[in-house]
């Protein structure tokens, strides 16, 4: 079996073209003319939720913004749950002018890629 490291080391490159159209999305949820961006933040991680395999996923609707749900239901049916939260949206850019590249075209500098959402919480 592949352990977790060598999967991401064997396919860094489509995980990282995958996480580069996710943070392409500016879905700012503080900011009503990009609600629609953050719909499409939570339809692009459900279809990449289903495509890793998950068997239940649903997107919620909320009097907000949408949530995402899924589930990865154990083998063993007395093995322990385990929740993992995150959030698909991302904060205001501003102020701009103190990005030095667009905040929503994903930039690689040395180890670290870099847009608006690439460490909380997209790229985690």
């Amino acid at each position: 079996m592949t352990s977790e490291r060598e999967y991401v080391s064997d396919h860094r490159h489509e995980l990282l073209a995958d996480l580069d159209q996710w943070l392409r999305i500016p879905g700012i949820s503080a900011q009503p003319e990009h609600h629609d961006d953050v719909h499409r933040s939570a339809d692009w991680f459900a279809d990449a939720a289903r495509a890793a395999g998950f068997p239940t996923v649903e997107i919620w609707p909320t009097p907000g913004l949408p949530a995402v749900y899924a589930e990865w239901p154990s083998a063993e049916a007395d093995a322990p749950s385990v929740l993992v939260y995150g959030h698909h949206d991302v904060q205001p850019v501003d102020p701009i002018e103190l990005w030095h590249t667009d905040p929503f075209d994903p930039t690689i500098d040395g180890d670290l890629l870099r847009a608006r959402g690439a460490s909380d919480d997209k790229g985690q």
